[in-house]
């Protein structure tokens, strides 16, 4: 009875902002000791109603008596503070550090309980704001009251002393990783430290002096990395060392050279809070992916990766380049229907205005060089000569025709295009420019997705779908003719961004091509 009227009467506190506190980094430390009285007595619930209701409906239990489950709990809500979604997330996890060093009981369970309950309504709206929330507006996140079937949820588990499941399941894909929790512990100890910034002139290889070793192995350390046998005294790059950086640079996506240089260097001196920044930005990224693992294809922009799923296996996967910076590939999901053998390109209004009108006016050979045909309009297939067009006097931006390419091995989508209807005309292909593959930074197209080893691809998705037969026969009879192969079956496709991952006990990265990653 005592329980039950000590929270109605905490309940009854109304809810006060808490946006201001830890206005910067170096004033973090004065300003929590300052806030810690404020908020033993200023309780700052979010949600008194519906706390009231949930602690009736549960007999007045106190939840969070298992430090394991609390240690859950602010576990979740670090990374969502560490990946930047809300300032709201940080605040209260300063709230509760105050109400836990007062030690009353009784408010801790409160706050921890409000906590959840914050917690939950983020996970309800991450389906649908996650895309905004982890990639760009992050001014109008908002944490209403959960609803009411997961407050049922709840509450039923808490009921039957499942709470500590609960918790469990809460967890985002890239946590339940055998070797998630290992390694945020290990970046978050390495956060602890202060590391100076490794520093070098031009480039450095095998037998180049070093100023400053013991700094280098230091950063390669934070990764991962044992460089406890390597000498920090020792002042020269040698052959050890260099297989430690070899390492680095396959783990950040870099080329696999030894050699140190701009984009090495640049990573190397990553700092440990970048990196948990970067773990829990992608950690909370993986709610919003697809669970499927069926027939399904997966294409990684800044990892420049497509990867075919079958029966839960990866059947397929293949390095692709994606679009640069000012043409980016968008985040999306589409459906394979059907591949076109040796298809023709129609080319897209902007890289007609932008590219190959001013490639024209510069060469008027070009149109012939690249077999590009002038056809009257979107809606006509009359074709126009290119003799009759003054190209000097062309505004690219009116010109009144559409332009294509004719099918063959020097066609801009090679031998093969996967096709999926989509309102932003985005798609996988084939290239001829095979020797771009080669490169480890592959932000070159207009926004399509270009397959390395498209042709394997291709034989895959009819061999999953028994029409192997079907597709072969169509490829013998299309040499040089433009010919679609339908599916049986749509397979979806879905275009992600993902700039860290685990794969097999290792923590990968890659460069923020598009600039999503910003820590606010």
């Amino acid at each position: 009875m005592i329980a039950r009227v000590l929270i109605i009467a905490a309940l009854s506190v109304p809810f006060y902002s808490f946006s201001t506190v830890v206005s910067s980094e170096a004033s973090a430390q004065t300003e929590q000791a300052g806030a810690v009285e404020q908020l033993s007595i200023e309780k700052m619930i979010h949600y008194p109603d519906v706390l009231e209701q949930l602690y009736q409906t549960t007999n007045y239990r106190l939840n969070w008596e298992n430090a394991q489950d609390v240690e859950a709990l602010l576990l979740q809500m670090k990374l969502v503070s560490l990946a930047d979604v809300s300032q709201e997330f940080n605040d209260q996890l300063l709230r509760i550090e105050s109400v836990r060093l007062r030690g009353d009981q009784l408010d801790f369970d409160l706050v921890m309980t409000d906590s959840l309950l914050m917690y939950l309504s983020y996970l309800e709206q991450v389906p649908v704001e996650g895309i905004n929330w982890l990639f760009a507006d992050k001014m109008h996140v908002k944490f209403p009251a959960p609803n009411v079937e997961t407050l049922s949820k709840l509450s039923n588990e808490i009921l039957v002393g499942k709470l500590s499941a609960l918790l469990v399941e809460l967890r985002s894909p890239l946590q339940k990783d055998d070797a998630f929790q290992m390694t945020y512990a290990s970046l978050a100890e390495h956060a602890k430290a202060l590391y100076p910034l490794y520093q070098q002139q031009g480039l450095v290889r095998v037998g180049d002096a070093l100023n400053d070793k013991a700094v280098l192995l230091d950063r390669l350390a934070v990764v991962g990395l044992d460089v406890s046998y390597l000498d920090p005294e020792t002042p020269t790059y040698d052959e050890n060392l260099e297989l430690a950086v070899i390492e680095f640079q396959r783990i950040h996506g870099l080329k696999q050279d030894g050699v140190i240089g701009p984009n090495t260097l640049r990573w190397i001196n990553v700092s440990p809070n970048q990196r948990l920044h970067l773990l829990a930005l992608n950690a909370e990224r993986s709610r919003i992916w697809s669970k499927q693992r069926d027939n399904v294809v997966f294409v990684n922009v800044p990892g420049y990766q497509v990867t075919y799923w079958h029966d839960g296996q990866p059947l397929f996967e293949s390095k692709v380049v994606v679009g640069r910076a000012t043409r980016k590939t968008p985040i999306m999901t589409g459906n394979l229907d059907s591949v076109i053998l040796n298809p023709t390109w129609n080319v897209p209004w902007k890289i007609m205005v932008k590219d190959i009108i001013p490639k024209v006016k510069r060469n008027p050979m070009y149109l012939m060089q690249n077999n590009i045909q002038i056809i009257r309009s979107w809606t006509s297939r009359e074709i126009i000569d290119p003799t009759t067009i003054n190209w000097a006097t062309v505004n690219p931006r009116s010109f009144p025709y559409r332009m294509r390419q004719s099918s063959g091995s020097n066609n801009a989508l090679g031998l093969y295009k996967f096709n999926m209807p989509n309102p932003k005309a985005i798609y996988l292909h084939d290239t001829p420019s095979k020797g771009l593959f080669e490169k480890d930074r592959r932000a070159f197209s207009s926004g399509c997705v270009r397959v390395e080893n498209a042709d394997q691809l291709a034989e895959l998705l009819f061999k999953t779908q028994g029409l192997e037969e079907r597709f072969e026969k169509k490829r013998q009879n299309a040499y040089r003719s433009n010919t679609s192969v339908p599916l049986s079956e749509r397979i979806p496709v879905h275009i992600i961004y993902q700039t860290a991952w685990i794969e097999e006990g290792t923590l990968y990265y890659r460069d923020d091509i598009y600039q999503y990653d910003h820590q606010g």
